[in-house]
């Protein structure tokens, strides 16, 4: 069997662990808390953040994509961020700001695990050099970093 092809076999792949990973997660986190402040699609907020609110809260608008005769949506994108509202929610510390920085925060550490594992891919399938280049380039795009964290 040829080399590509023992690329693709399964097995356990060890990146450069916790501190990687704990790099990325600041990076991120720190773009979607601090940088990025606006919004690139509506949906965004319609879709997700909007819904979870309501699914807590027992207020928010909902579009016509969730209302009960249409129903054309699924709950796993907006569980996302009912699940952490719903804590802050029993915890006392739904205030607005904290309504706000959670979703972002969870977006933040979910765009690190995709660097975290597009990194791991490259360096799977090509070579440790190769891999950081991945990185460095995934890390650097502006488009990426303006997207990933919403």
């Amino acid at each position: 069997q040829s080399t590509w092809g023992n690329r693709f076999k399964p097995k356990m792949v060890h990146f450069e662990g916790t501190p990687l990973l704990c790099s990325l997660m600041l990076f991120r986190i720190f773009l979607a808390v601090f940088v990025v402040r606006t919004y690139f699609n509506p949906d965004e907020f319609w879709q997700s953040l909007e819904v979870a609110h309501r699914m807590v809260f027992g207020y928010g608008h909902l579009t016509w994509e969730w209302q009960p005769d249409m129903a054309l949506r699924g709950y796993a994108h907006p569980l996302l961020f009912a699940i952490p509202f719903w804590l802050l929610k029993v915890l006392h510390l739904d205030s607005p700001e904290m309504i706000v920085v959670v979703p972002r925060v969870i977006q933040g550490a979910m765009a690190s695990l995709a660097d975290y594992y597009v990194y791991g891919f490259a360096k799977r399938l090509f070579t440790l050099e190769s891999a950081r280049w991945t990185l460095f380039c995934q890390l650097s795009c502006w488009f990426v970093g303006y997207c990933m964290v919403r």
